[in-house]
């Protein structure tokens, strides 16, 4: 399973990636709120319709605020 970046996403949404697009024909993509969040504050053609197919992608769980404290902590 592939998280896909937001910019990634807008580059494929002005010119198609032939690599996103074989991902997403094997359901092999997923989505996180963060990402899911900042494309819907986007202007976005056909905005219903990508929102729809976007949260229809398995959904990866977000972590807590301590989660992302202790990573970055044990990280540095």
């Amino acid at each position: 399973m592939i998280l896909v970046d937001t910019a990634v996403w807008i580059d494929h949404l002005r010119a198609s990636d032939a690599h996103l697009s074989a991902l997403l024909m094997r359901a092999n993509v997923a989505m996180h709120p963060m990402v899911l969040g900042e494309l819907a504050c986007g202007n976005l053609k056909e905005r219903h319709k990508l929102l729809a197919l976007w949260h229809n992608l398995p959904q990866l769980a977000a972590a807590t605020d301590a989660e992302a404290l202790d990573a970055q902590r044990v990280a540095i």
